[in-house]
């Protein structure tokens, strides 16, 4: 089964075969929210490998961000676990993501997001309606906004996934060829933060 995100919910559609017969199968993902003791444990993940991160340096002393879990560093500092430490795997990073782009779609890494999430879907099922609804979006928002950091990556992932929208020619090119400022890709390179890679730590505790 692939995930792909429809409407602000996490979809899982695949088949399955009984006594011979295959059947469409779907199933909608409920939500798995970080606690704050867990927020503690990735915030020292993602700080103890960027220590010269200036709200790293704010709030590592003394569980700050389990007694403050509402902090803004604490929460830019997740973020940054789940987008820039390519841990999509985790269910709590995708609900986290999910719900703070429903209210800044213009912030980095909100712009891709739904098309990390689509990747194996979107291979699969290229030419659907709803992957091409995706792309689509995408496209439109990368050509108004050249110098997010998100539009470098989905550039990148669209040039090193060649299934990916490959049934939808016109999205794809418009994806492959658009033009983004090289210079806001910083470390990330080509690091395809999809989501549906190898399964990490993170992602086995959070699944479920």
């Amino acid at each position: 089964m692939n995930s792909v995100t429809k409407e602000n919910v996490e979809v899982w559609a695949g088949t399955l075969t009984v006594s011979g017969s295959t059947y469409n199968m779907y199933l909608i993902e409920g939500v798995r929210q970080i606690k704050a003791s867990e927020l503690k444990d990735k915030v020292s993940d993602y700080c103890g490998a960027h220590a010269n991160d200036t709200n790293c340096r704010q709030i590592m002393a003394n569980n700050y961000c389990q007694n403050n879990p509402d902090d803004s560093r604490c929460k830019e500092v997740f973020r940054k676990y789940c987008l820039l430490g390519n841990n999509l795997d985790d269910k709590r990073c995708r609900d986290y993501i999910r719900e703070r782009c429903q209210n800044a779609e213009n912030e980095d890494g909100c712009a891709e997001f739904a098309l990390q999430r689509a990747k194996s879907y979107c291979e699969e099922n290229s030419g659907s309606n709803l992957c091409k609804k995706i792309g689509e979006n995408v496209a439109n928002f990368c050509q108004n906004n050249t110098d997010n950091q998100g539009c470098v990556r989905i550039k990148n992932l669209i040039q090193d996934n060649p299934k990916l929208l490959k049934n939808a020619a016109t999205i794809r090119t418009k994806l492959r060829t658009m033009v983004v400022n090289a210079g806001n890709a910083q470390q990330v390179g080509t690091q395809a933060q999809t989501g549906n890679g190898t399964q990490n730590q993170a992602g086995n505790q959070g699944g479920g």
